[in-house]
């Protein structure tokens, strides 16, 4: 394995650890850095792959980490109303990396814990399990949605349409 994935993977658990949250680790040979890639490689609808979003508002100097499912859009009206942030934006490849310590496409559901604010849809708490990215495109984690209520000050609140 590359020493660059396995990091990645460690990164990952060692987030989880600080949390407390239970997950088991799928590998796979196909690359999901999207919903739709993710859906090929692991045999999943889309509604059991999680997409972790991060944005950005400059001028509060204030990053959002926003866990939805995969068949969801994000709506900004809502998401904006909630925070009081008015110049949200999507983050930069940069910036993501920057502040989750993780690549686009393989940013897992955990590292919203480095965020300022960290959110988690309610419709993803409906499922019995999902799966996000484990920290890179080959790499998944699959677990109760539940868990993410470990996630300290994580917000469970409707921001997808």
């Amino acid at each position: 394995m590359n020493v660059d994935l396995a990091q990645k993977e460690d990164l990952v658990r060692q987030i989880a650890r600080s949390a407390g949250i239970e997950y088991v680790i799928i590998t796979h040979k196909q690359g999901g850095s999207t919903t739709a890639d993710a859906e090929n490689a692991l045999q999943e609808s889309s509604e059991r792959i999680l997409k972790t979003l991060v944005l950005i508002d400059e001028r509060a100097k204030k990053s959002v980490g926003i866990i939805i499912r995969g068949d969801k859009r994000l709506s900004m009206q809502k998401l904006k109303k909630l925070t009081g942030l008015k110049k949200l934006k999507f983050a930069s490849a940069e910036q993501v990396e920057a502040i989750t310590g993780f690549s686009l496409g393989g940013v897992p559901p955990v590292a919203v814990i480095r965020c300022d604010i960290a959110i988690v849809s309610t419709d993803v708490l409906l499922m019995d399990y999902v799966i996000g990215a484990g920290g890179h495109p080959y790499c998944g984690m699959k677990f109760s949605p539940n868990e993410l209520r470990k996630i300290p000050k994580i917000l469970e609140v409707s921001v997808s349409i």
